[in-house]
């Protein structure tokens, strides 16, 4: 019997100790072991699943709770603070609890020291109204913030962060009530000015970064995790925005819920709020005119839906040098226009930022690598630890007689035939039905034993098993060629595979030196803090058509 905990914070219980973590965590021991009911439970045998900054109807986040669905075990104790910390949907937390309770575990709310069940209609019904008031408190604090931040806007006053070329400063009105307005950063607005002149005289967003980049001016992330550079992204949004006219804008996303989770999109129209503020005005009309010239005047939200990434190594390989994503780009090998692979950042934030021009063709690439991994995973040491492994995986825990499961078998088949024949001729069938489950359950238990012991790798000396498990571990670079391989190296390098330039001769090539996380629990070197099992992958992407710019 094992002590299962929960705690749940959301984004909007920050400042709420009932709603700290360390205070539930403290309300459930103080709960165990006050209460007669989990008298014998241990504090020491628990297991604590922690959501923090997950909203209560986000049900797809709460990937904490679906874990500790999936371990609870019949006699199990689970306890949380009250039905909001399961979730704040009225049906989706009602069928959270149906799946716990359904586990024969046991389900304590600590705060009103309740045991909750989900038996019968009626405590089903009870449970459902629990969903339905946290939902409807939910609902009803969004009404009042959204209403709030409409009034702001309304008053020509901030809703969030006002951005870059801003600041907010706080004042008290004569009620004592303290707000907030902006004000304009004139150091900040300099650079917004010449943003937005050079977008209107023709240039594009990736030479305005790279020239932002090169006279060393700092971003809106300057000081922050990253390089701190100018990317043509930031560029594009700041001249879509309109606050730099003076017009202060609120709800162009619109946040839905959809496949139980919240997607952002943008919203209609005759939703958007947009109040003249001339204060804030940064941006002269001219130049203005011009840059919405170029934009088409049609103003676009800071909204981006997201890009389906269509490369292999994409954003999964980055450059060792600054950091960046390695992507696809194009590049002239001779007289031939080529997509290669090369640094995102040099290529749009310039040399300053990062001097890698290695790019190579994403065929020599992808063959390259899956040359590497599958050298690695052949390795005769690994082999002989995945062939551990197997062992250990299709051993019993106890060698199994072979002919007493397999007299039990026919015995267990036999007494369903008689269970399904009394149940047929109107038996007792609750009684009956539980008997036939439980008769069920233990033949498909037996199977799968037999299938273990009679499995053909089961059968097979070392020798022949290690001979088995190279052949399928190198027929890995063909599976790599005959489907997309993206998924694979997202679970192989979840860390990112760093690529690191080298000189050779006249060009640069990229070193490999990672880890990759193996499929198997194989008892290799482990990263710190990271947790799973893991092999070097090590060598040079030396490309035929390596090409520098």
């Amino acid at each position: 019997m094992t002590l299962r905990v929960y705690l749940r914070r959301s984004k909007a219980d920050a400042g709420h100790q009932e709603h700290s973590l360390d205070t539930q965590l403290a309300g459930v021991k103080t709960f165990v072991a006050e209460d007669d009911r989990l008298r014998g439970l241990s504090w020491d045998d628990r297991e604590v699943y922690t959501a923090d900054g997950v909203s209560g109807d986000d049900t797809a986040a709460m990937v904490a709770l679906d874990r500790l669905v999936a371990d609870l075990r019949p006699g199990d104790v689970v306890v949380t603070r009250d039905h909001s910390r399961i979730g704040r949907h009225m049906l989706e937390s009602a069928a959270k609890v149906v799946d716990i309770t359904a586990s024969k575990a046991r389900l304590f709310y600590y705060e009103s020291r309740e045991q909750i069940t989900a038996e019968n209609a009626n405590q089903m019904i009870s449970v459902v109204l629990r969903g339905y008031a946290g939902h409807a408190e939910l609902e009803a604090n969004r009404g009042r913030v959204r209403e709030g931040l409409r009034a702001r806007v309304a008053q020509g006053r901030p809703a969030g962060c006002p951005g870059y070329g801003y600041t907010t400063h706080r004042l008290t009105d004569e009620s004592g009530r303290s707000y907030s307005i902006v004000k304009i950063v004139p150091e900040q607005a300099k650079i917004v000015q010449r943003i937005w002149r050079e977008y209107a005289d023709g240039h594009g967003c990736k030479p305005i970064a790279r020239r932002l980049n090169d006279d060393g001016v700092p971003s809106p992330r300057a000081g922050r995790r990253g390089t701190g550079s100018w990317s043509p992204s930031q560029v594009r949004e700041m001249v879509h925005r309109e606050r730099y006219v003076g017009l202060n804008v609120h709800g162009v996303i619109k946040k839905s819920r959809k496949g139980g989770k919240y997607v952002h999109e943008d919203a209609p129209e005759s939703e958007v709020m947009r109040v003249e503020v001339p204060e804030w005005r940064i941006i002269d009309d001219e130049t203005a005119r011009r840059v919405r010239a170029r934009l088409g005047d049609a103003p676009k939200s800071n909204h981006q839906s997201e890009r389906r990434v269509a490369h292999t190594l994409s954003t999964i390989a980055r450059c060792a040098t600054c950091g960046g994503p390695i992507g696809a780009l194009r590049r002239k090998i001779g007289k031939e226009s080529v997509k290669v692979y090369g640094c995102i950042y040099n290529h749009q934030r310039g040399r300053k930022i990062c001097s890698v021009t290695c790019a190579m063709p994403l065929s020599e690439v992808e063959a390259n690598l899956a040359k590497l991994v599958v050298d690695a995973f052949t390795d005769p040491r690994v082999i002989a630890l995945v062939v551990v492994e197997v062992r250990r995986l299709l051993a019993p825990k106890a060698a199994p007689n072979v002919a007493k499961l397999e007299h039990e078998l026919s015995q267990v088949k036999a007494e369903q035939g008689r269970l399904a024949s009394a149940i047929a001729s109107g038996g007792e069938i609750p009684v009956l039905l539980g008997e036939l489950r439980a008769r069920a359950s233990r033949q498909r238990e037996i199977e799968g034993i037999l299938k273990t012991v009679r499995a053909p790798a089961a059968q097979l000396d070392d020798a022949k098993l290690a001979k088995l498990v190279k052949a399928k571990l190198a027929d890995m670079a063909g599976v790599l060629a005959r489907q997309p391989a993206r998924d694979f190296y997202r679970s192989l390098f979840p860390k990112g595979l760093p690529l690191t330039p080298r000189q050779e001769g006249r060009r640069q090539v990229w070193d490999v030196d990672a880890v990759a996380r193996v499929l198997l629990p194989i008892p290799v070197a482990t990263p710190e803090g990271v947790a799973g099992y893991w092999i070097p992958i090590r060598g040079t992407l030396s490309g035929r058509r390596a090409v520098t710019r």
